[in-house]
């Protein structure tokens, strides 16, 4: 079984000189190196104009969790070049750096503390809950270093997440793009001009909110603006003869005439998203009774909270600081919903 936990010598040259002898693509003004202690990134040598490819990795080169996880037990990989993954794997996090610095390897007073930020009645509550006792049903510390590896770094790729040795060395900042599908591969662009010894930055999970953002990295920007509701968060009593005029395109009816939102519901830079004038229009709603209902629904949501107990966390400098930024994240989406009531009111 491989070594998860030990310190261990970062090969970054003998890995981007073997990737890209695979086909993968780095810009010749791009380098890739430690930023930090336990951070790597990629900075510019010199200018770069705008490009639609700056780094370029092949579908061939993905990992599954299959191959990872076979690699980290010595098993044979499934078609996949052994050499590589061992230099990849000298480059990324071990299981100490987790258990230092993840939410998820918080101490069970920590926890506690975490969990009494909300009410009861909480559903983010009982999300982490539920988080928690999944995470330690993990097996061994293997399973539970997999699961974080590919929570904290994996890419969607056609409906399946992979491990993108390479792109996932790119740090995040929420104001740039998002890496791009193809056929045969997945790259990132620059839309802008960069400048030397600029540190190149992607974006991901832009549809979530800052305490899921949280959860999944055990980070998050401190200017995560949006906030987004998954299907079914949104549920509403109509009357008979409203329910059959509702699109369901936008709507899941059902017998009690109860519905709810079909599709997730995303407020960008809390603004109120076009798709909730189209899912009203069904309904007949004058434009003040779509606001009060929408406006109703974020003040239920903010009811979860215990604001006063969220405050004292963030100021309480004897605490865990993995706790503190936790409590951060919270005040931030309580803020994002502040601005889009106010916004529905205005």
């Amino acid at each position: 079984m491989i070594d998860i936990e030990s310190p261990k010598e970062k090969k970054i040259e003998n890995f981007v000189k073997l990737i890209l002898q695979k086909e993968a693509y780095i810009d010749s003004n791009i380098i890739l190196k430690e930023i930090s202690e336990n951070n790597i990134g990629f900075t510019s040598l010199n200018e770069i104009d705008p490009k639609e490819k700056i780094i370029l990795i092949p579908s061939k080169l993905l990992i599954t969790k299959e191959n990872f996880k076979n690699f980290l037990l010595n098993k044979k990989l499934n078609f996949y070049d052994e050499e590589l993954i061992n230099l990849y794997f000298s480059i990324l996090p071990n299981l100490t750096f987790f258990k230092e610095n993840n939410f998820l390897y918080l101490k069970q007073s920590d926890i506690n503390i975490s969990l009494n930020l909300f009410k009861n009645h909480s559903t983010i509550k009982k999300s982490i809950e539920t988080l928690f006792k999944n995470f330690n049903k993990l097996e061994n510390d293997i399973e539970k270093y997999i699961f974080l590896i590919f929570r904290t770094r994996s890419f969607r790729v056609k409906g399946k997440s992979f491990l993108a040795p390479l792109l996932d060395s790119m740090n995040y900042n929420f104001n740039t793009r998002g890496y791009f599908v193809e056929n045969e591969s997945v790259y990132l662009n620059s839309e802008k001009k960069l400048e030397k010894n600029e540190e190149i930055f992607h974006s991901y999970n832009l549809k979530v909110d800052p305490i899921k953002f949280f959860l999944n990295y055990s980070f998050f920007p401190s200017n995560y603006s949006n906030l987004t509701f998954s299907e079914n968060q949104l549920i509403l009593n109509v009357s008979k003869s409203t329910i059959s005029k509702i699109d369901s395109k936008y709507w899941n009816i059902y017998k009690d005439q109860a519905i709810s939102n079909k599709n997730s519901i995303s407020f960008y830079d809390c603004k109120v998203p076009l798709i909730l004038n189209l899912m009203f229009e069904s309904l007949s709603i004058n434009n003040n009774l779509k606001n009060k209902t929408i406006y109703n629904f974020l003040t239920v949501v903010k009811n979860q909270f215990n604001i006063n107990e969220i405050d004292l966390c963030v100021e309480n400098k004897n605490y865990n600081p993995i706790l503190n930024d936790f409590a951060k994240s919270i005040k931030l989406y309580v803020s994002n919903l502040d601005k889009i009531l106010e916004n529905i009111s205005n």
